[in-house]
Order: C-alpha cells, then structure tokens, then sequence
C-alpha cells in the first residue's frame, strides 16, 4: 500500500509539472504491476485527471491494461448534462424537419452526441454493434449504412460483428471482394498483431468456415490450410466447447453440419482439437438439431470427414451413438438409414459397455430400441452368406446386449 500511495502521489507531481496547474489533482485506482504486451514491467491502473474551472470539475481518465489503454473524458454533472441534453434535443428538432444534406449531417452528429451523453462508451459499442449486425443480416447492399452509424472503438464488439458475419455465411458464397468481408477485415485489421484476446476473440470461429483463409489473406494462410498447432490465436479452442456448442445449436441444421465438417477439416493438425470434436457430433443437443431433419446425408458427410481426420480416436464411440438416435422413435428415421450408420461401425474397438452407459446418461429405451432393431432385422444387416458381417452383426448384438 505504501508503494501504491508513494507511485501515485509520483504520478501526480509529474502531471502537475507537466500542465503547470496547480489546481490539478489526480486519482489513481486499481494500481497494480504488470506486464506490457511486449512482457516488460509496467503499472497498470486508471488514473484520472481533473481539473476545476469556473466551480465545475472536468477531466480525462486513463485507463491501462495488459495490451490496452483507453483515454476518454471524465461526465459531467447531472445538472450540466440534463442541461446539454435539452439544448440538442432542441437543435435536432430544428435540423430534423430540413429536408437536405446539411441537415441529415446535423441530425446524424447531433444523434451520435445524444447517445454520448445517455450510454456508457461500452453502452455506446453496444447499440452500434447491434446496428451493424441488423446490415449483415440484411446483405451487403446496405453496407454503406455502417459508414454513418458511428465510430467503432469496442473490441469486443468488434469480434461480435465478425464471429455473427462468419456464421451468416456459411453457407453462403462470399469472397475477399464483398463488402461485407472488407469490412469485417478492417476491423480484424484494426487489432495489433500482438493483441492475441482481442484477436482470438475476432477469429476463434473461423475453423467453422469453408473459406475463411480466402476472406482474409492477408492473414497469410493458404486456402484449405489447417490451423497450426501451436498458434497462440487458437490454442485455447478446446476450453471453448460450452460457447461453440451454444451457438452451433441457433444455426439450422444444415449450417450445422457444414460447419462441422469445416471444423474437422481444420483443425486436422491439432490432436487437441479431437475432444472438441467428438463433442460436437456427441453432444445431445446437438445431435437432435442435425437429426432432427432427418437427413442421412448430413450424417454421411460428417462420417466421410471423420474418418480421414480422426483416425487414431476410437469412432465406434460416435458411430454407436449415431446408431442408437437413427433406431430410436424420436427420430422417424427408416431402416436403411439405421443400416447406413451401422456400417460406418467398425468391427474392433468398441467402447467399454458399462463405461459407455454411464457416460452416455441416456435412457434404458435407447439401448433397448436398437437391440430390437438389431434383432428384428437381421438379414438387413449382415447376410449368413457373409462370414466377415455376421462376426460383426454377433459383436454388435453382444455389445447392446450388454448395454441392457
């Protein structure tokens, strides 16, 4: 505490040097040591700088942070405010009813310095960002909307707009040329290099895209390329799942299942990824929503990527856990498509029974269902002519069999 109050008191003296002002005096909070981006020593803290002039109190507040510093004006007092507040409202109404380009400009700053007065900086990015969303919802016709919307300065605003621009285009064909994708990589752009929160907040969904290297070359990456392993931007992916399951369950089935598949392709090179990806063709809610269209060809897409990405992880976990969803009734499935996920299973390596109930949590009626189905349907699913596929039909039955 005696070496905070000494720093400050420091500070103070310098910046009452610096404006030769007397009357200048300065507050420091949250004081404490840290590192700068570059990993030298440095103090971070929000120090403020207020200075009086004709009985009214104004001011600056600086703000420093691991790889951020933030400057703004300290408010005014409520009195003062309410008082701005009605002299602008009053020039609006005048400027409002001018039907020309000086008046809509007026209108537009008079709007912008409005919201200055109402909202919080963080506040301010918020409303805007929630503005720019609703353009990339509505296509890049009326890009040129942003442009009048208002500065941009919310970082984390920032990766909102691009992480929802990404998501709405999935599938979708854009190219480095929209407006919408220069947009998005000007704000990407924005960001220092050496920024890694903010700019793993911007790109940590990228993998979920086709064509994310296209988008932004200037990132460097060849289109189709995988992620390299030890990128500081993507290597806290894994510890993402809850937020990417979360948001994978608002797109609609198909958009699911590509991005999916896109992730897989991506993140090949990563053996850290694989849990997360087990976790998203697993995962209840998030198989309902690809089943729920009862579409086997999403099923055989995500398969035919799986099998080539994920060769040393035991699929059989995934692929009798696909089986058991086709069998059920939740799904009105036919029985081809339950012959189709059967064959994906491979005939050795099958999970521990006992260890895969437990970790399933599923009900009785699941393992039950595809025991009957197996039963029932035998010769639609291996043929007695067949040494190969009844071994595989008997290991399969046994294993249900010991599931119930």
């Amino acid at each position: 505490d005696k070496q905070k109050e000494y720093t400050s008191n420091k500070i103070e003296s310098i910046i009452k040097d610096l404006s030769m002002d007397k009357n200048v005096s300065v507050e420091c909070n949250d004081m404490a040591l840290g590192k700068r981006s570059n990993g030298k020593a440095d103090i971070l803290a929000e120090i403020n700088i207020i200075y009086t002039f004709d009985k009214a109190s104004n001011g600056i507040s600086l703000t420093i942070k691991k790889g951020h510093a933030n400057l703004v004006l300290l408010g005014f007092s409520k009195k003062l405010n309410y008082m701005l507040y009605q002299k602008y409202e009053e020039v609006k109404n005048i400027y409002s009813g001018i039907n020309c380009y000086i008046g809509y400009i007026a209108d537009q700053y008079i709007s912008a310095e409005l919201d200055a007065l109402s909202y919080t900086a963080y506040g301010r990015s918020i409303k805007l960002g929630k503005k720019v969303l609703q353009v990339i919802e509505e296509g890049s016709e009326d890009i040129s909307k942003i442009l009048v919307l208002g500065k941009l300065a919310c970082k984390k605003v920032k990766g909102g707009i691009i992480r929802r621009f990404i998501f709405c285009t999935i599938d979708k064909e854009v190219g480095p040329k929209n407006p919408l994708t220069r947009f998005t990589a000007n704000l990407l752009g924005s960001v220092p290099l050496n920024d890694y929160a903010s700019r793993r907040s911007m790109m940590r969904i990228f993998p979920f895209h086709a064509s994310w290297q296209k988008l932004y070359p200037r990132l460097g990456f060849k289109p189709l390329e995988p992620i390299p392993k030890e990128d500081a931007i993507w290597i806290y992916l894994s510890g993402q799942k809850e937020s990417f399951c979360y948001t994978l369950k608002s797109l609609s089935a198909p958009e699911t299942s590509k991005a999916i598949c896109n992730y897989f392709r991506a993140t090949v090179n990563n053996p850290r990824m694989i849990d997360l990806s087990v976790e998203f063709i697993t995962r209840p809610v998030l198989i309902d929503r690809i089943m729920s269209s009862v579409m086997i060809k999403d099923l055989v897409e995500i398969q035919s990527n799986i099998k080539d990405y994920m060769k040393d992880y035991n699929l059989n976990y995934v692929y009798i856990i696909w089986f058991m969803c086709v069998c059920s009734d939740d799904y009105k499935f036919s029985l081809e498509s339950a012959k189709t996920v059967y064959d994906f299973i491979v005939f050795d390596g099958y999970p521990n029974p006992f260890e895969f109930k437990e970790k399933m949590k599923a009900s009785k009626k699941y393992f039950e269902k595809s025991l009957s189905t197996l039963k029932e349907n035998k010769t639609l699913f291996c043929s007695e002519d067949d040494r190969k596929s009844m071994e595989k039909y008997d290991a399969v039955l046994e294993y249900f069999l010991q599931t119930c």
